[in-house]
């Protein structure tokens, strides 16, 4: 897949895709090694509705590589989250002013003792509250073990207001990934997990209330059984997930 003017050779998966229909214009982001600072660099790209390229733009440390996971539109302005150097949770702010694509600011949460982040989505409720879901790697065993739900406000200059670390109750799982955040009309959260076992695969569904409450908590067999409150939380932790303001090259 290539879109002229942005590169000479094919851009991996694109990995956000939205549509403004305020603005009238397709994002689309990922990361790409091609013509780069460092590996992977994030890329921003507005089409309008005829399929032309608006404008385009890249982000980049001075040495770490930044895989986007998530872009959306809100209130005609872009807020995405990164992985950064491998390790590192990054969301932020771009704006279009009808000529350039610009940065306006950017959050970075370190990765926590012993872990680092591997993906992340985000969603923007009705509050203008941004929820960040992420995944998080074990760097002894190399598996997923923990998945991160964090809100932020836009309010609050975008710190953290609450973060909850969770992870199934039973100790015998061997993977863990976040694979879905979800607000609905009441503005609760939802979040699902994959979670596999030596002898099962299931998913575990928790719902939150703005103020982190857990409201619900069910686990879905393959075999589609329904079985309630499987999810540890451990909100202690919350203090050690902290932001960062950052400035990335351009």
């Amino acid at each position: 897949y290539k879109v002229t003017g942005v590169q000479t050779c094919a851009l991996p998966i694109s990995t956000a895709i939205d549509w403004s229909p305020e603005m009238e214009l397709l994002l689309l982001g990922g990361y790409t090694d091609t013509n780069t600072v460092s590996t992977n660099d994030m890329w921003f790209l507005l089409m309008n509705e005829l399929g032309d390229v608006v404008e385009k733009r890249k982000l980049t440390t001075d040495t770490d590589e930044e895989k986007l996971t998530s872009a959306i539109f809100y209130n005609e302005k872009i807020y995405f989250t990164s992985i950064v150097g491998g390790e590192d949770l990054v969301y932020g702010m771009l704006e279009y002013d009808n000529v350039d694509i610009n940065f306006k600011w950017g959050r970075k949460i370190p990765n926590p003792l012993n872990y680092k982040f591997v993906d992340a989505e985000l969603k923007i409720d009705d509050y203008e509250s941004i929820y960040i879901y992420a995944t998080e790697n074990n760097v002894s065993t190399s598996n997923n073990e923990k998945v991160t739900l964090i809100r932020v406000d836009l309010s609050n200059y975008a710190d953290i207001v609450w973060a909850k670390r969770l992870s199934p109750a039973s100790t015998t799982f061997t993977t863990l990934t976040g694979i879905g955040l979800s607000i609905d009309v009441f503005n609760n959260i939802n979040i699902a997990a994959s979670v596999t076992t030596s002898s099962n695969s299931f998913v575990d569904v928790v719902k939150f209330k703005h103020d982190g409450t857990i409201l619900q908590d069910s686990r879905v067999l393959v075999n589609q059984t329904f079985i309630g409150k499987t999810t540890a939380v451990d909100s202690s932790r919350s203090e050690e997930h902290t932001s960062e303001l950052q400035s990335p090259c351009n």
